[in-house]
């Protein structure tokens, strides 16, 4: 993932799983990405959840999308793929999904191994939420052309990029 672009990188998909089915998953535009700017709310093609929501929830204390996560409480907190909604005290934080790997402020960080969690609802939800079997990274690559359309990301900016061959 160092070096996404000579290795053609178009698509990455980030799955949970439970049972052995795939509950919840996300997919990324990941052409001009860097190793962990492709996981954002505006890259975002295509999700199982409401994709609506995600552009509802900017600006709220604790809202993250992001694979580094919180950043700024990052000595208590230690939750990447984080994509949370807002804090409102441990419990009763909303959002939809995290990784938790480290000791953190809240009941559900005190496991002593990497937990993966996710929301089984449209929207966001309570936190922690359900308890992953596990969380997949799914890596497409394909071939590059140019193009003149102006796609529209999630935040509605539009930029003029390379799109991978046969996706609009």
């Amino acid at each position: 993932m160092d070096d996404m672009h000579s290795n053609g990188v178009t698509k990455i998909r980030v799955s949970y799983y439970s049972g052995g089915v795939e509950a919840q998953f996300f997919v990324f535009d990941a052409v001009g990405a860097n190793k962990t700017g492709w996981f954002s709310r505006h890259r975002l093609l295509e999700t199982s959840y409401d994709i609506t929501a995600f552009g509802n929830t900017t600006g709220i204390f604790g809202e993250y999308f992001s694979l580094e996560g919180d950043t700024v409480s990052s000595k208590t907190v230690h939750r990447h793929f984080h994509v949370n909604q807002g804090y409102y005290h441990c419990l009763k934080d909303q959002g939809w999904t995290h990784v938790v790997d480290g000791l953190g402020p809240c009941s559900y960080e005190t496991l002593p191994t990497t937990a993966v969690y996710y929301v089984n609802t449209s929207s966001y939800s309570l936190m922690p939420g359900l308890t992953a079997d596990f969380m997949a990274v799914f890596v497409k690559r394909g071939k590059y052309i140019l193009d003149n359309k102006m796609p529209t990301g999630l935040n509605g900016h539009q930029s003029n990029k390379a799109h991978p061959q046969g996706i609009p």
